[in-house]
C-alpha cells in the first residue's frame, strides 16, 4: 500500500527499526530514512536513504514506478543517511538529472562516482516547473553542512527540509495525526542533539521560510507533520533564539617576544574580534599557551 501525502505524492522510504549508530549517538528508537516520490508529468525523487538500504530502495520504488521514467533526483543533503540510495538509483534511472546546490555537485561526484551525469545547479530563488507541479528551492548552509537545501511544492505547499523538523523514531505510522504518543518529546529531543548548535543559521532559515504557505512538512528522517506544521517551525523558532546566551570563546596564544600578548588585551584588533564575536552573555577569555607550559611543565588542563 503507497503511502500518500497526496494525489500525487508518496512516501518511499525506509523504517530502520535497529539500534542505529549515528555519528556520536546510538538511536535506540531507530529511524526512518524519508524518500518522497511526486509523480507529476516529469516525476521527481526529493532524496533517498541510507546507503545501508540502497538495493531494498529500489526494489521498493520499482513497484511504484519505472526508474527510467524519473526525470530529477533532488538531493537537499549529501549525507549518506539521504543521499545512499543515489549511485543505485542513478544507475536505473539513467535519463534523470541530479538537482542539488553547486557545493554539493563535487561531493555526489566524488562519493558515488557520477562524472558522467547531469547535474542541475539551483540556488535560492529557482522555481523549475516539474511538469504540473513547481518546486522552490531555498539554499540553507550549514543545517547542518555547507551544501543542505530546502525544497518546496508550492501548489502542495508542502516543505522538503531534510535533516530540519526531524524526529529520530522508526514508526510505522509515518504522520504526526497518526501516532497516538505525543512526539513533542522526540521532536525536542532531535533538535537538541543535532540542531541546536546550528541555531544561528535556523534563524537564517526560519526568516526564508517565514512567508511560505506550509501545510505539510516532510523531513527526512521520523515523522511527517501535517497537523499544524506551524506549530513545529514555531517550536524551532523558540527553541533557536537563544542564540547569544551562555556562550563561551577561548582564544589561545602563544606569544615569543610579546607582541602577539599585547593583541589579546585592549589593542583595535582585539576589540573587533570582541565585537564579532562576542554579544549578550558571551564570556571570551585568552590563555598563553607556551607560557603555561613552560612555567609548569604541564599542558593546560
Amino acid at each position: 500500500m503507497s503511502i500518500k501525502l497526496n494525489d500525487k505524492t508518496i512516501w518511499v522510504g525506509k523504517v530502520d527499526d535497529r539500534d542505529v549508530p549515528f555519528h556520536r549517538l546510538v538511536l535506540t528508537k531507530g529511524t526512518t530514512y524519508n524518500s518522497y516520490l511526486i509523480r507529476s508529468e516529469k516525476p521527481t525523487i526529493i532524496d533517498t536513504v541510507d546507503i545501508t538500504f540502497g538495493k531494498e530502495y529500489i526494489d521498493k520504488l520499482e513497484k511504484e514506478i519505472n526508474p527510467a521514467e524519473i526525470r530529477y533526483i533532488v538531493i537537499n543533503h549529501t549525507e549518506p543517511d539521504h543521499s545512499g540510495g543515489l549511485r543505485t538509483l542513478a544507475a536505473k534511472a539513467k535519463n534523470a538529472i541530479i538537482v542539488c546546490t553547486q557545493a554539493a555537485v563535487y561531493e555526489l561526484k566524488e562519493m558515488y562516482k557520477l562524472h558522467d551525469r547531469e547535474f542541475k545547479v539551483v540556488k535560492t530563488g529557482d522555481i523549475p516547473d516539474i511538469g504540473g507541479k513547481t518546486l522552490s528551492f531555498i539554499e540553507t548552509p550549514y543545517l547542518h553542512t555547507e551544501e543542505t537545501m530546502v525544497t518546496y511544492c508550492v501548489e502542495d505547499k508542502t516543505l522538503f527540509p531534510c535533516d530540519i523538523f526531524s524526529t529520530h523514531v522508526a514508526n510505522e505510522n509515518y504522520f504526526d495525526d497518526m501516532e497516538s504518543n505525543d512526539i513533542l518529546e522526540d521532536f525536542r529531543i532531535y533538535y537538541k542533539l543535532i540542531m541546536h548548535p546550528h541555531r544561528m543559521y535556523e534563524r537564517e532559515m526560519i526568516e526564508k521560510i517565514k512567508d511560505l504557505e506550509i501545510d505539510v512538512i516532510a523531513p527526512s528522517h521520523g515523522y511527517i507533520l501535517r497537523e499544524g506544521a506551524r506549530d513545529f517551525i514555531q517550536i524551532y523558532d523558540e527553541m533557536s533564539s537563544n542564540i547569544g546566551s551562555s556562550r563561551k570563546t577561548l582564544v589561545l596564544f602563544s606569544s615569543m617576544t610579546g607582541n602577539t600578548k599585547k593583541m589579546t588585551g585592549d589593542s583595535v584588533c582585539f576589540r573587533k574580534f570582541k565585537e564579532n564575536e562576542g554579544g549578550p552573555g558571551v564570556c571570551i577569555s585568552c590563555r598563553e599557551i607556551l607560557n603555561q607550559i613552560f612555567r609548569t611543565g604541564k599542558p593546560m588542563a
